[in-house]
């Protein structure tokens, strides 16, 4: 069950600037939830409950700009952008409401639904190159203390305080018309998220005879480099590239999603063909990205192929590049 709540404010200026302000709040309840079956049922698995609630807020702002609006020269800027906030409001009965974990995240009321919990990643041990990760411990006082790992399975998960979901998208388009000639280019940008490049960690990973390698692992410890992040090379040896917040990437990109130049031949040229309107166009798509990102794309998330695993780039592959030539022809 979901209720809505929008309030918002548009308005135009000199005929030639218009916008939207809006302030959202979308409250989801009674999500499913697979419960573990009790023993007393006498069945295995887990069966679909809802019980679970959650709230997405935030604002939305659009603009559109009218910089050039003549009979032979037309120029407009749109631009949007959207603030959101994801927040869990209730946990499902049962489980600890100082959050528990599911999978690669961690759960909790006021957290994200898609906080990243995993392991802390401490560096290299110079002595030998194995990659260490952090573990609380007791000391002789009975005080948890943080600690040091070279198995992961002794490790301990923290919560990260990264989510998975961006705080913020948007777009930026622009639009051209002058003598017949036009242009249009649209962009798009997110940030403040965090992927697992999980197709990272397995090209840093120690393998066999074939393997393919990021250029990173010529970083790798050796006993002539013992001061690295990036734990040595050993056939068999995983622990090195164990998912950990080494691997945890913003998800920040700005990206060139479309570019399209046109030319329509004056009525007075297609009037004589009996043709009403022709016009000629290239297109681009997916022309370039810039982002911090290791792997391919960073919209992408390929875990399960499912919307429920977000941030989690199994080798996802990317967008392809596509170049379109055409004729409109109208008569």
């Amino acid at each position: 069950k979901s209720n809505n709540f929008n309030v918002g404010v548009e308005f135009g200026l000199w005929d030639r600037i218009t916008g939207n302000i809006e302030y959202f709040i979308k409250e989801t309840k009674d999500l499913l939830y697979y419960q573990a079956m009790p023993p007393s049922a006498g069945l295995p698995g887990t069966k679909a409950v809802n019980d679970m609630s959650m709230r997405n807020n935030g604002f939305e702002v659009e603009l559109g700009v009218k910089i050039i609006n003549t009979n032979n020269f037309k120029w407009n800027i749109d631009a949007n952008i959207t603030k959101y906030k994801n927040t869990v409001t209730k946990l499902a009965k049962g489980k600890d409401p100082n959050g528990y974990y599911t999978g690669s995240w961690w759960r909790k009321e006021g957290g994200s639904l898609y906080d990243w919990y995993t392991y802390k990643y401490a560096g290299v041990d110079p002595a030998n190159g194995d990659a260490l990760y952090y573990v609380d411990e007791e000391d002789e006082n009975g005080n948890i203390v943080m600690g040091t790992t070279n198995d992961p399975n002794k490790a301990t998960r923290y919560q990260i305080g990264k989510s998975a979901i961006p705080t913020f998208y948007g777009g930026l388009s622009t639009t051209v018309e002058a003598y017949g000639v036009d242009l249009s280019i649209a962009t798009a940008f997110q940030g403040g998220g965090y992927l697992m490049d999980t197709g990272y960690s397995a090209l840093m990973a120690g393998g066999t005879a074939g393997t393919n390698w990021s250029p990173d692992i010529f970083k790798r410890w050796t006993p002539s480099n013992p001061n690295t992040d990036v734990p040595r090379v050993q056939q068999g040896y995983l622990h090195a590239n164990q998912s950990s917040d080494r691997f945890l990437t913003k998800n920040d990109y700005f990206s060139l999603k479309n570019i399209t130049l046109g030319y329509t031949l004056p009525k007075k040229w297609t009037s004589k063909f009996y043709v009403s309107r022709l016009r000629v166009y290239a297109t681009g798509q997916n022309l370039f990205c810039v982002t911090g990102y290791s792997g391919y794309d960073p919209e992408v998330s390929t875990a399960s192929k499912s919307p429920m695993t977000p941030g989690l780039d199994w080798g996802a592959y990317p967008k392809s590049r596509v170049f379109t030539f055409g004729i409109d022809l109208q008569f």
